[in-house]
């Protein structure tokens, strides 16, 4: 039986992933009676793991890379091991309707090719710098390049069908969403806060260096049990009452107020709220045009990496789908094989109302043309379709499409009375990622604590939190 939620606290927290975890351990720790309501049955909202005869296979995010302190400094405190990403032997390129294998980090393409990767890598660099993660609307040329696609830019400037079909899978990885439906200023906005494009597609060096053995899944459950009692599952979020006293959050189990609510959902989910007053209009704005990606997540299981026997590494780019990136996904004793395959923008859209069978067979299908018979016969396909989670609705990201950065990405972060806004989407550094996740809540719950005049060092009210009007 759940418990009864409390009728008050200081800060109530809505949302218990990384996020919003993260917040209310800060919170908590700086003595603030804090309320984490989660809708899911679970913490770790775009984090999840799932354990097969022992081993931990993560549907979620999975990687880390060095630049991403906050993420490794918490990995070491909660007792976890990370080991290095697969990356010997060869990759299958699998674009423009040729299929090559190549070893090291450049391209089979032709000169030509070669000089338009190389032109187009060095203009994305020189708009990057431009570029203010944290204030993309005051950037340089921000309205002209909010008001372009990135795939105008690709088309400019990667005018051939194979370094553009590189590309494309890469970009619909990341973000979940085809070139065409991104703003150039945010695709720009998240090199800048991720320090260049490199960091986002490399292994070795990039995010995708290192994995964890006990699964990206587990360190929410972690933050949560330092928590106790004050992290509520099964707690739908309906309603949000605020004023200048304090506010007000109705559940499905009841009410509860506040005097500060910490939201950590991606801004598409806070258009399922009902505001009262409603929110300001560029608030609004991100919540009704700020999309989440489309991305199913698939771990193929073998008896052993047979791919790597092969000269093969395990990792594929294709761009004519169902797969955009592959990687091989082996645990670290290699106690068994798998890969990791990621169906995304429009072809996760194609398969997302196929029966499970047929989408399963295009699966199977798809990675035996990509490696040969090495990738033949899975004994287990985990398979997760993260837009059809009801309280995520997509992956990896909520993502800007063209105009609206520069008519509302100030209203991101901006706190709205004593409202405050985390999820990865808010970050000023590594937006996206979890790495992002951290970094936004401690910033909304540094904005709690120096409102409450906690973190200036005047003394805390001991009285509860008023009600809302």
């Amino acid at each position: 039986m759940a418990r009864p939620l409390p009728e008050q606290a200081e800060v109530v927290v809505v949302g218990a992933g990384l996020s919003g975890l993260r917040a209310a351990t800060r919170l908590h720790a700086a003595g603030v009676d804090v309320c984490v309501l989660e809708a899911r049955d679970r913490v770790g909202g775009r984090t999840l793991t799932r354990v097969v005869d022992g081993v931990a296979w993560d549907l979620g995010a999975q990687w880390v890379g060095p630049s991403q302190h906050r993420m490794l400094a918490l990995i070491e405190e909660l007792g976890l091991h990370t080991f290095p990403t697969w990356g010997e032997g060869e990759t299958v390129l699998d674009v423009a309707g040729e299929r090559k294998r190549y070893r090291g980090t450049i391209p089979p393409f032709g000169l030509f090719d070669l000089l338009r990767v190389q032109r187009a890598l060095s203009r994305l660099d020189g708009l990057t710098a431009q570029v203010d993660a944290a204030r993309p609307e005051a950037s340089a040329g921000a309205e002209r390049l909010d008001a372009r696609t990135l795939q105008g830019f690709v088309q400019r400037y990667l005018d051939r069908p194979r370094p553009s079909g590189a590309l494309a899978p890469a970009v619909r990885v990341i973000f979940g969403a085809e070139p065409s439906e991104l703003s150039l200023l945010w695709f720009l906005t998240y090199c800048a806060a991720s320090g260049g494009f490199q960091h986002l597609i490399e292994a070795e060096g990039g995010h995708q260096q290192d994995r964890l053995v006990e699964g990206m899944g587990s360190i929410a459950p972690r933050l949560a049990l330092a928590l106790g009692e004050r992290v509520h599952l099964s707690t739908p979020v309906r309603r949000v009452e605020h004023g200048p006293d304090g506010v007000r959050v109705v559940t499905d189990r009841g009410a509860i107020s506040a005097s500060h609510l910490v939201v950590a959902l991606p801004p598409s989910l806070c258009n399922l709220l009902s505001w009262e007053p409603l929110l300001p209009a560029d608030r609004e704005q991100l919540h009704q045009r700020m999309a989440m990606g489309s991305t199913i997540k698939v771990v193929a299981l073998y008896d052993a990496p047979r791919w790597r026997e092969a000269g093969l590494s395990g990792e594929a780019v294709c761009d004519r789908g169902p797969f955009s990136i592959v990687y091989d996904n082996s645990p670290a004793d290699l106690s068994c094989g798998a890969l990791v395959g990621f169906v995304v923008a429009r072809h996760a859209r194609e398969l997302q109302d196929l029966p499970e069978q047929v989408r399963d067979e295009r699966l199977r299908s798809a990675l035996v043309e990509l490696f040969g018979e090495v990738a033949a016969g899975p004994r287990e396909l985990l398979v997760l379709d993260w837009g059809r989670e009801p309280w995520t609705r997509g992956c990896p990201v909520g993502n800007a499409p063209p105009g609206l950065l520069t008519a509302a990405s100030r209203a991101l972060r901006a706190p709205v009375g004593r409202i405050h806004w985390a999820g990865t989407e808010t970050a000023r550094e590594q937006v996206g990622f979890m790495e992002g996740a951290l970094e936004a809540g401690d910033r909304a719950a540094d904005e709690v604590l120096v409102a409450r005049g906690v973190a200036t060092g005047e003394p805390r009210a001991t009285d509860g939190p008023p009600q809302a009007r």
